[in-house]
């Protein structure tokens, strides 16, 4: 009984681990809003920007995600929590 709790559990956190992992590349790496998080209506705009939460972690996102006519498309600031404590940052800058 104890072996297959641990092996449920075990399970349930490389999942975690991977969605995660999943939604970190894509804000930080691709610059795309994040796949497996919800937005929160009171934090959003209407290009999309706004606070991100999943399950136990949350991303602050900026940026331009509409056709529009701007250097930085994608994400161009964005901060991630996980449990509320902060992990890591970035902004794009560009330079020309």
């Amino acid at each position: 009984m104890i072996k297959k709790t641990r092996k449920v559990v075990l399970i349930v956190m490389i999942i975690w681990i991977s969605i995660i992992s999943i939604d970190f590349v894509t804000v930080f790496a691709l610059h795309n809003k994040p796949l497996f998080m919800i937005l929160v209506s009171s934090t959003a705009d209407d290009e999309g920007a706004g606070s991100y939460n999943g399950l136990g972690y949350t991303f602050e996102i900026d940026g331009h995600f509409n056709d529009c006519d701007c250097i930085l498309q994608g994400v161009v600031k964005a901060k991630a929590y996980i449990f509320k404590q902060p992990i890591h940052q970035m902004e794009r800058i560009h330079e020309p």
